[in-house]
């Protein structure tokens, strides 16, 4: 019954995209980006694609050339991914945050890291794909307060740009979290990177975590932690 519910109300959602939102693919086709690696197959650099079903980003082509070794990838803007994020909100559950990794191992057991900047993942014609050389990233772990009538960890909206992308859970969950050049270049210049996760119980009340980061000596810290626990 839900689901015929929904798919009625998604009946237009459904038609206006399909006119348009083909229209608009034949005329600007799908941003792509390229991961160039170091090829020497006598060394054992020949690098595999450790596919991890990331999200809307699809390998379309592999070559070698000289020394290197090319990976091309291409943004999925289709109707699918469109309606699994609307199927998503509806339901309540599936996935929070947007950040994507892009892992490689080569023939010796070496392993590159890469992250997708989901804030310019629409930039025609290609999207952005940081070496994780470049990045910062930590992890933090929230604990719920009363695990048997919490309902699941969020994010603000706004911040799941340095979120990776994970399933949505109550009671422990662990966040991985990604800061790109740009956000360090701000901390660089001082000013305060901040996150904060938010859980709701059903006995009204909400649970709350704040964190701001910073450089210290050019190395990613926790500069403020506070909690809350608030009723509403």
């Amino acid at each position: 019954m839900g689901t015929s519910v929904l798919l009625v109300f998604l009946a237009p959602l459904l038609a206006i995209y399909a006119l348009f939102g083909g229209l608009f693919s034949e005329i600007m086709p799908s941003p792509k980006a390229e991961i160039v690696l170091p090829y020497n197959e006598s060394q054992g650099l020949v690098w595999e694609y450790v596919e991890q079903e990331d999200y809307h980003i699809n390998l379309i082509e592999e070559k070698i050339e000289g020394d290197e070794q090319i990976f091309v990838f291409e943004a999925d803007q289709s109707m699918s991914v469109f309606f699994e994020d609307i199927f998503d909100i509806f339901k309540g559950d599936g996935t929070m945050g947007l950040v994507i990794d892009f892992v490689f191992e080569d023939q010796n057991g070496n392993t590159k890291t890469y992250y997708h900047d989901p804030r310019q993942e629409s930039t025609y014609p290609s999207f952005v794909i940081y070496d994780e050389s470049e990045c910062l990233t930590a992890e933090y772990t929230v604990t719920a307060v009363d695990s048997e009538n919490d309902t699941e960890w969020r994010i603000a909206q706004e911040q799941t740009y340095n979120i990776f992308r994970q399933p949505t859970s109550g009671d422990e969950t662990t966040f991985y979290i990604v800061f790109f050049p740009k956000d360090i270049e701000k901390m660089e210049n001082g000013k305060n990177q901040h996150i904060s996760f938010t859980n709701t119980y059903w006995s009204d009340y909400k649970e709350y975590y704040y964190l701001s980061f910073g450089l210290n000596d050019g190395q990613l810290e926790i500069v403020n932690e506070d909690y809350e626990l608030r009723e509403y």
